[in-house]
């Protein structure tokens, strides 16, 4: 989902669109990492509701970032169905 996407969407959209898992408790995260990968991303909004400039340099940046990171993970775990974005 997050390489297909353009532009950086807001964590109250994405949550409120179901695209979110939770993982509450050490047990869920424990488990949910057998056989799926997290990658950690972070940016800085550029304005209060601008997370990107218009040419969407911070999102082209991490989707190679994704990229990237796909290609070092072994086996199942970097399987793009098992990667997801933090």
């Amino acid at each position: 989902i997050f390489t297909a996407q353009n532009t950086l969407t807001s964590y109250e959209a994405l949550r409120n669109s179901g695209k979110l898992v939770f993982l509450d408790t050490e047990t869920r995260l424990k488990d949910f990492k057998k056989n799926k990968s997290i990658i950690f991303l972070s940016h800085q909004w550029l304005a209060w509701g601008v997370p990107d400039n218009v040419q969407g340099d911070q999102m082209s940046a991490m989707k190679k970032a994704v990229f990237a990171a796909q290609g070092i993970i072994p086996g199942q775990r970097g399987r793009w169905e098992n990667l997801y974005i933090w």
